[in-house]
């Protein structure tokens, strides 16, 4: 259930994200902020309640409490930095590749806030297959909601968020090495 849930999380926030941006680049060149600055807040949101609902890994587990609201706020600030880019420069590549690093940034230290009985650590190619995978998939979905405000960018935007971060987290977590 809780892997249906955060599903619909991502989804929700990837859709209503792209809606809001949309509406970022249809406002006045002198008022897209607020615009920005929500679509951000609803995606990093999303993408960081996602990863932290969809996550059970069978053992008692807490959270650095610092760490946690640091991956909240990284996945909120590099969303917004990546949309400004798309928006103020016209360059969707640039500005996903941001998003993408930042849907990295928030998942990585998530998992550096994990307090759990066990130590953690990293295969490093996983690492970097998994930020490959995020940075390229945002990359497409910022290139084609430039396409404008037509519903079909906008939905293969979507499905190319969706795209990044689920194969970041997945890509990520075959990256985890366990020991007790």
């Amino acid at each position: 259930r809780l892997v249906s849930l955060a599903a619909l999380i991502c989804i929700a926030a990837c859709l209503i994200s792209m809606n809001l941006f949309v509406r970022a680049n249809d406002a006045a060149r002198d008022r897209p902020l607020p615009w920005l600055f929500v679509a951000a807040t609803v995606f990093g949101a999303g993408v960081w309640a996602t990863n932290f609902i969809a996550f059970e890994p069978g053992f008692p587990i807490n959270y650095d409490a610092g760490l946690t609201a640091i991956s909240f706020l990284a996945a909120i600030g590099t969303v917004w930095l990546g949309m400004s880019v798309v928006h103020r420069y016209a360059d969707p590549e640039e500005g996903g590749a941001i998003i993408g690093a930042g849907i990295a940034a928030m998942h990585y230290i998530g998992m550096a806030a994990l307090r759990a009985p066990a130590q953690l650590h990293w295969d490093a190619g996983y690492v970097l297959v998994s930020i490959a995978i995020a940075m390229t998939f945002a990359a497409a979905a910022m290139r084609v909601s430039s396409w404008g405000p037509a519903l079909r960018g906008r939905l293969m935007a979507v499905v190319l968020l969706v795209l990044a971060i689920v194969g970041l987290h997945f890509t990520a977590m075959a990256a985890v090495i366990c020991n007790s």
